[in-house]
């Protein structure tokens, strides 16, 4: 079974836009890769690179805050910017990196933030 992702409030996450030809097709994700449950210790070890941009403080000076933000919509935002289907280079050699498991602590940890 694949999941869809919200393409309204995914285009704004993390800063950018999709293209007019990415906002037409669907990124979709296995149910296995939603399913994964994140470590929050490891999320939180693997953090300190996000919050080197993504302030604590979850205000948006350009680049948005991510605290708190809900498990699913943190997990297709980085296999998006990972599969190059959100342009930022920045974020797509971030999450380029990152296994299944890696985003799932990195999703887990950063929801669990207020």
């Amino acid at each position: 079974m694949y999941f869809r992702s919200i393409l309204v409030s995914s285009a704004l996450f993390l800063g950018t836009n999709l293209s007019a030809d990415q906002a037409k097709k669907e990124f979709v994700l296995p149910s296995s890769v939603l399913e994964i449950e994140g470590d929050l210790e490891y999320g939180e070890y693997l953090a300190s690179d996000c919050q080197t941009c993504h302030r604590s403080d979850n205000k948006n000076e350009g680049i948005p805050g991510i605290n708190g933000r809900e498990i699913t919509e943190i997990v297709y935002a980085l296999h998006e910017y990972k599969n190059k289907y959100r342009e930022n280079e920045v974020m797509q050699m971030m999450a380029g990196g990152l296994g299944d498991e890696e985003i799932a602590a990195l999703a887990s940890y950063f929801a669990s933030l207020q």
